[in-house]
């Protein structure tokens, strides 16, 4: 049987070796790093997701930063996942964008309280 919590209307499950993981508004967020997953944290996903809006064009230096001599940047990403591990305690997400034309590459973009405190970038 897989442990499964449901709230807001979202139903959270475990996955070995993946850790918690849930689809809200068509986003896929885990808990990564942090096994126990505070219901709490679904009131803080919408403040997660206005510090991506707001730091768009911060996001988009990053993200041409990596790409530079891999590829063209067309300007356009698609946020893959967010670890939530640490929203609640540390108001901390780290958020991972990929697109078709970087082939297995992954940018990550770390925020905390509403601040890029990292980017690194790996195979998605």
């Amino acid at each position: 049987m897989i442990p499964t919590i449901r709230g807001n209307e979202t139903l959270v499950r475990w996955r070995d070796n993946h850790g918690w993981q849930f689809q809200k508004n068509g986003v896929m967020y885990t808990l990564w790093e942090n096994p126990q997953f505070d219901v709490s944290l679904f009131s803080e996903i919408d403040v997660a997701m206005s510090w991506l809006e707001k730091l768009e064009d911060e996001i988009n230096l990053h993200v041409q930063n990596f790409l530079e001599g891999l590829c063209e940047w067309t300007g356009e990403k698609e946020l893959v996942t967010i670890d939530v591990s640490w929203l609640v305690s540390k108001k901390q997400i780290d958020a991972q964008y990929a697109n078709d034309d970087w082939g297995a590459l992954g940018i990550n973009i770390v925020v905390t309280d509403g601040r890029i405190v990292n980017s690194y970038s790996g195979d998605a």
